[in-house]
């Protein structure tokens, strides 16, 4: 091998390594942003930090705003070809729902679904427009420009947001809107 070709790999080794580290610290400042995010938040709504027996959830805080108590946290999980991070709010579903049923929003419908065995009462409630408004802005798939889901199922009223998410003010819109949507729930008896 001549000294050209030598250099030349030792080049391109030297390149696709700064490369390698470069995306690493990318991904770790987003963790950071992410981290400080939720240590804000928890001081501003007093939340607690809640240990985890689940190795792929990185934060778990929980605790209680206007009286509804919820949980928010951040975990890895296992999609087909590797682990994606997710950002996630779970409000306490209103005791006075009956189970069974829930509400969700198909894909990109501009719907809301009841579907289950309580779909009936489910229903009902919807007809009510600050419940269904409510419900609706659990469910947007899009808002904050990031990728989402929401729902009401038997465990409660979830905000799904995909990645970590750095931004005090979006983890505070999630939780303000379970919230909201909880409280339209229990005022509409």
């Amino acid at each position: 091998m001549n000294f050209a070709a030598a250099v030349l790999i030792l080049v391109t080794l030297a390149l696709m390594a700064s490369i390698f580290v470069w995306l690493m610290s990318k991904v770790q400042a987003r963790a950071r942003a992410h981290y400080r995010a939720m240590i804000t938040v928890a001081g501003r709504y007093e939340l607690k930090f809640v240990d985890d027996d689940d190795p792929n959830v990185r934060l778990r805080l929980k605790g209680e705003i206007e009286g509804v108590k919820l949980t928010l946290f951040s975990v890895m999980v296992q999609g087909a070809r590797s682990r994606h991070p997710t950002t996630q709010v779970t409000a306490e579903r209103p005791r006075d729902l009956p189970k069974g049923g829930q509400i969700i929003r198909p894909g990109m419908d501009r719907k809301l679904r009841v579907e289950g065995e309580g779909s009936g009462h489910l229903s009902e409630k919807l007809r009510d427009g600050a419940v269904r408004r409510a419900l609706e802005a659990v469910t947007d798939p899009l808002w904050a420009g990031t990728a989402g889901t929401g729902r009401l199922d038997d465990d409660g009223i979830h905000l799904t947001k995909g990645g970590f998410i750095g931004d005090e003010a979006i983890l505070s819109e999630m939780l303000s809107r379970a919230v909201a949507a909880v409280q339209a729930m229990i005022s509409k008896k």
